[in-house]
């Protein structure tokens, strides 16, 4: 049997000869889609072949249903990887090179970031043609391109005019090795430990010993602290007592430079031991109330100040070591929360979960958060919880009784390059401002008249809008285009691709040589964009423009934007902003497609772990259409998938299967027996129901139905003796076409047609008579019937008696002798249920039913 590799790279080099999936204005309705563009940071893996085989996919689909496709390619060049991979190279080019999946020889030769850059991006570009991706080439540019880098400014000093940029100071994540702000958001990649981690804003209260010395306690729960009954303290850690910005407080030594990076002044006085603190009174701030400090082990003195309040009453933990160490009645302890408990409500819910504190924990803070703080409670009383926090921190803030500090979620996180990253206040830092809430308004009006995929989204995106508040804008780490405002400054990776899918149609003209870079402004980008400004001051003239502007304004708006499930919070709403705020509703996005990610052997892919496989290794081990059929049906697409060497390989032999079939089909002569019509008319239902899961961008659904359900009716009609017709396999490769192009575009020239099947439109929509599939579908529940009988019958028969309804008898009378041949049965005899003279000893007809025949074997 023919190799697949031995026709994949003909039809890629044809596709590329015929420019067949070039797109440009016409007369037809368009359909523009992208997927988030790949960030250069290594040879793509499988994951990515997912990530872009889906979209593929419903371009095909389109593409051959009558719609202008327009699929372009661009590439994401943070530079904060190829710096990376330039370094390991440069130290050990062999290593380098296997773990990136390069050449070694080009690893040998990198002389730059920017070298590793366009290398891997001539890697992308021949990856995505062997995966047979129908992506528009002409339009490749990467976000380090210079006319790039002024479509990016010209779009934030438009952000600028309008508001929405602010300058101040702000908490980030950062790196002092590097001097840089560092984003922790799974869209980008900066984290290579701590991925996970978010940041926690602990509101510190300052509880006060009688010198006025302050014990700043930690907490995410000011509200509570009406319930206080002690301070906890690790009595073998470190303290300090110290002058934080010319106020005393008693921190853990832990906190001292976390405070520090926070811009506070921390001078350390003295150092004691956490035992020494034991026994000491403070007064609350909420009450002046004085309380102990209880040494407590289970203290962790890293984490924020290393002083902690306890409210047994509202924390099972807390509960749990307070009635240890004291012995204390429950009638003792204070509550604040009112949820109609019988009783403390830690001491209540530690007994629902027998004495999980973890469990209660969970199921009380969740109970707590939907409940009210009780009347009698001071300032306070008689809030729904979940405004009593900013209540009681705008009570204690004006006196000087409050401050901030922040954790990370997860202990240790390092960036890409190994280096520890902390929480640090920047000063004069560049912000995008999504709290504004008429900004905020804006997008929500955008997402009304979108569409997303799954469904679901669309009802999460209004509390994504709400929740978003200030972005930092710049970095000074990496590649990508100086903010107009700051010398030094460069705009940081996802807020330099926000609205890049309109740019695609500007670089497009710069490739094509029609528009230069020095020709490309401001003015450029209104006049296209905008519609506004004067002709006559743009430096590329009239006409190029109009060009540009003309292509612009048939393309869009968006239809679909293709991106991983971790931008759900990230890029995908900042998209939304963007377009809502520059451009005019008519050119506001229409769709959000959301990519589930790719597992190895149930194992996240990583470098680290060696486990990643490269989009090139599996092409040249599997086949490029193997790997499309498996990514795209292996599992619904929102799910993750998890990659199985076992099942890649059932979906090669899948394919070998249906070219074994196509081969021995095209070998024979098709004929018009009875059969033939009942598969042409299977196929014509087929067809209806694969448009209905495509139109759904349910690829499974529709992939199920198009490979294994039309392969069964296939070798079923051929089992009945039938022979496909040309014209029938010719519809299927028209089909297969979408989700396994090389093998539809071979098979289709194996039929004896000369054009492109890519090229080909849809099968026109087919009449079929419903009786002809419904007679045929009781021949096939026969079958299916006998052979479970057969299984179990210990004695041979040799003759079949069937018994139909009146309007099915002459249908399997015609089957009979298939159905005798096909289980050697010397005699099948067929007989309506309403004929007197049939033979039926056990009376076996009055169990048939329509569709149903009921059978007697002697």
């Amino acid at each position: 049997m023919q190799n697949p590799a031995d026709y994949e790279s003909k039809w890629q080099q044809e596709w590329e000869s015929q420019g067949a999936f070039r797109s440009s204005v016409s007369s037809k309705p368009k359909f523009y889609l992208v997927f988030a563009y790949p960030t250069v940071s290594g040879t793509l893996h499988v994951g990515h072949a997912r990530s872009y085989t889906i979209p593929d996919i419903i371009a095909r689909y389109k593409r051959v249903r009558g719609y202008n496709v327009f699929f372009p390619l661009g590439f994401h060049a943070t530079g904060v990887d190829c710096s990376k991979i330039y370094e390991e190279c440069r130290t050990d080019p062999a290593k380098g090179a296997k773990k990136y999946g390069l050449e070694e020889s080009a690893a040998r030769g990198f002389g730059s970031p920017l070298d590793v850059d366009k290398y891997l991006e001539k890697r992308m570009i021949t990856a995505f043609k062997r995966l047979g991706l129908s992506i528009d080439a002409s339009t490749a540019t990467s976000t380090i391109d210079p006319h790039y880098n002024k479509f990016i400014q010209w779009q934030y000093r438009r952000l600028n005019g309008l508001g929405y940029l602010k300058q101040g100071d702000y908490v980030l994540p950062y790196c002092n090795e590097c001097q840089q702000v560092i984003s922790i958001d799974a869209a980008q990649a900066e984290i290579a430990e701590g991925a996970e981690a978010e940041v926690k804003e602990y509101e510190i209260l300052k509880f006060k010993d009688e010198r006025g010395v302050v014990f700043p306690i930690a907490t995410l729960r000011p509200e509570t602290v009406f319930g206080v009954t002690n301070l906890w303290v690790n009595p073998g850690a470190k303290y300090v007592e110290a002058s934080v910005d010319k106020e005393m407080w008693i921190i853990s030594e832990h906190a001292v430079e976390k405070l520090r990076n926070l811009g506070k002044k921390v001078e350390i006085k003295r150092t004691l031991n956490g035992e020494d603190l034991e026994g000491e009174e403070i007064a609350s701030p909420a009450t002046g109330a004085k309380v102990l400090i209880i040494p407590a082990t289970f203290v962790d003195a890293s984490e924020a100040t290393g002083v902690v309040m306890s409210v047994p009453a509202h924390d099972p933990y807390d509960y749990k070591h307070y009635k240890e160490a004291t012995g204390a009645d429950d009638s003792t302890i204070p509550f604040v929360v009112d949820m109609q408990l019988k009783g403390i409500p830690s001491a209540v819910i530690l007994a629902k979960h027998n004495g999980d504190a973890e469990a209660a924990v969970k199921e009380l803070y969740k109970m707590e958060y939907r409940g009210t703080i009780r009347k009698d409670v001071p300032v306070i009383g008689g809030l729904p919880t979940a405004k009593a926090k900013d209540a009681i921190i705008a009570h204690l803030a004006p006196k000087g009784l409050t401050d901030k500090i922040y954790e990370f979620t997860v202990k240790e996180v390092k960036d890409r390059f190994g280096h520890p990253v902390i929480i640090k206040s920047i000063g004069g830092q560049w912000f995008v401002n999504y709290a504004d809430p008429k900004w905020k308004a804006l997008a929500k009006e955008c997402v009304e008249q979108m569409q997303t995929f799954p469904a679901e989204y669309k009802k999460e995106l209004p509390g994504i809008i709400d929740w978003l508040r200030g972005r930092p804008l710049v970095r000074k780490r990496g590649l990508g285009t100086e903010f107009p405002f700051a010398k030094g400054w460069i705009i940081e990776a996802l807020s330099d691709s926000t609205i890049y899918m309109a740019f695609y149609v500007v670089a497009k003209a710069v490739n094509a040589g029609k528009l230069k870079v020095d020709q490309i402004d401001d003015a450029f980008f209104d006049y296209i964009y905008l519609g506004n400004g004067d002709s006559g001051k743009l430096k590329c003239g009239k006409a190029v423009a109009d060009e540009v502007k003309k292509e612009f304004e048939y393309f869009y708006p968006l239809d679909v934007n293709f991106g991983g499930k971790e931008h759900k919070t990230v890029h995908f709403p900042f998209f939304i902003f963007h377009h809502a705020a520059i451009f005019d509703r008519k050119f506001w996005p229409k769709g959000v497609f959301v990519n589930w990610h790719l597992i190895v052997e149930g194992e996240k892919m990583s470098k680290s772990k060696g486990n990643v496989i490269f989009w090139d290794d599996a092409i040249g081990k599997y086949g490029s259409d193997a790997i499309r059929f498996y990514v795209a049906h292996g599992t619904n697409q929102w799910n993750d998938f998890d990659w199985k060497n076992s099942e890649m390989e059932r979906y090669v032999a899948h394919l070998e299967g249906i070219r074994r079939m196509l081969d021995d089909a095209i070998a024979e002569k098709g004929n018009g027996s009875a059969i033939n019509k009942w598969a042409e008319a299977m196929f014509a239902k087929r067809q209806v129901a694969i448009e209905e899961e495509l139109d759904r961008s349910e690829i499974r659904n529709a992939g199920s139905l198009a490979f294994f359900e039309i392969r069964n009716d296939l070798q079923w009609m051929r089992s009945r003796g039938g022979t496909p017709s040309r014209e029938l396999l010719g519809k299927w490769m028209k089909m297969l076409g979408v989700f396994v192009p090389h093998l539809a575009e071979e098979y289709w020239h194996k039929l004896g047609n000369k054009t492109l099947v890519s090229a080909e439109p849809w099968p026109a929509a087919a009449s079929y008579d419903e009786s002809i599939i419904k007679s045929e579908d009781e021949v096939r529940t026969l079958v299916n019937d006998l052979n479970n009988l057969m299984r179990i019958m210990k004695e041979k028969k040799t003759k079949l008696f069937i018994y139909s309804m009146p309007n099915e008898t002459q249908y399997l009378k015609d089957s009979s002798e298939f159905i005798r041949q096909r289980f050697g049965f010397d005699s099948v005899a067929v007989a309506s249920v309403a004929d007197k003279d049939k033979h039926d000893p056990m009376k076996k007809a009055s169990k048939a039913k329509p569709g149903k025949p009921a059978i007697y074997l002697e």
